[in-house]
């Protein structure tokens, strides 16, 4: 796996730590930055993980801080995107047109980074596949069906005690 990939997989976790205990998240966080530095994914998640907490400022400054590390334009993009969504107090529902593919997909993304009662890995593989689906589209269908395998699997073998 990538470093970049690696460094995406575990912000997703911090992340779903941070939404649910914000002491604990900060610290996964922290010592994230220890290890990575000032990478633009990094911020990312923690902005969004502040956002799920309801605490604006400090998910716009995350998001500002992830635009400005992030090296790839397209990332830069989205992180301007959500920043312009929280600045108009909107939330991905009334923000993004649906009717419209690449909204429908920044919706699904942001979406899925509050679905923190899904397993970490499910939620980086879908997150993986949505920020590709517009240029990559056969590659993302198969990660979704993959992730869907495994929750179902994973859903019957605790649903019969296995």
């Amino acid at each position: 796996m990538s470093l970049w990939r690696e460094i995406w997989q575990k912000t997703v976790t911090a992340n779903c730590v941070m939404s649910n205990n914000e002491e604990d998240g900060l610290i996964g966080f922290h010592y994230l930055f220890e290890d990575y530095g000032d990478d633009g994914m990094l911020h990312y998640a923690c902005g969004e993980a502040w956002e799920y907490r309801k605490n604006f400022a400090k998910a716009l400054e995350e998001y500002n801080k992830a635009k400005d590390y992030f090296p790839v334009p397209h990332w830069k993009d989205v992180a301007q995107n959500t920043i312009n969504r929280l600045l108009q107090n909107k939330t991905a529902e009334n923000y993004f047109d649906k009717r419209n593919f690449e909204d429908l997909l920044w919706f699904s993304f942001q979406k899925i980074y509050e679905y923190i009662n899904l397993d970490d890995f499910v939620r980086y593989v879908c997150l993986s596949a949505i920020s590709r689906a517009n240029s990559e589209w056969p590659l993302s269908l198969v990660d979704f069906r993959t992730v869907l395998e495994l929750q179902i699997k994973n859903y019957f073998l605790k649903l019969l005690n296995l």
